[in-house]
């Protein structure tokens, strides 16, 4: 959701919106909203360099769980991992578990064009199993270019982001090897309800 300093605030080619708790806690009073889960949107945080997302991403979880802690009635937090650096990330997890106040786990749907069922995943969802968390996925930018680059996408690639992702996790049986994971799927399914019967 949100971009480095350096390098400017915008989601996959889209400004960021500008938010505040104080407007967000008043948007869901206004629209009878009684939680919200918390975590980091698209595109994943991660540029090249370990060091500089690992900061990022720490200071991003350690801001949700501050925010849970002045208002555990009304926000939840799904932190985020600094993938694809597995020992950065096992190191983060370990670091949430002990120290933060964490609802769960947010994965992107891709890093570099790997999706769920690839090795690169498979410590990372190992230790998310033995600890049996909730794992919510996210769209995260295609690793390809939009066939259609005038069309923003979060309109037509995040939803066949999700469901090339969890079309892999089914067909790689992750769902059966994690059952320890409790997986919540964005988007009503995406497209997996129209293909179902295909």
């Amino acid at each position: 959701m949100l971009r480095h300093s350096k390098k400017g605030h915008e989601a996959d080619g889209l400004p960021a919106p500008q938010w505040s708790v104080e407007k967000h806690l008043e948007n869901m009073d206004k629209l009878h909203i009684g939680s919200s889960w918390l975590s980091v949107a698209s595109p994943h945080p991660h540029w090249g360099n370990k060091t500089e997302t690992a900061e990022l991403i720490r200071g991003l979880n350690e801001f949700g769980s501050e925010l849970v802690k002045k208002h555990s009635d009304k926000f939840a937090l799904f932190a985020s991992l600094p993938l694809p650096d597995l020992e950065k990330s096992l190191e983060e997890l370990r670091y949430c578990e002990q120290n933060l106040q964490v609802a769960g786990y947010k994965l992107p749907t891709n890093i570099e064009g790997h999706y769920p069922g690839d090795s690169l995943y498979e410590p990372i969802l190992d230790e998310l199993n033995r600890l049996r968390s909730v794992v919510i996925f996210h769209p995260n930018t295609p690793r390809f270019p939009s066939a259609v680059p005038e069309v923003p996408l979060a309109v037509v690639e995040y939803m066949l982001e999700t469901t090339k992702a969890i079309s892999n996790l089914v067909i790689q049986g992750l769902v059966e090897r994690y059952k320890g994971i409790k997986w919540v799927i964005p988007h009503a399914g995406a497209l997996l309800p129209s293909l179902v019967n295909r």
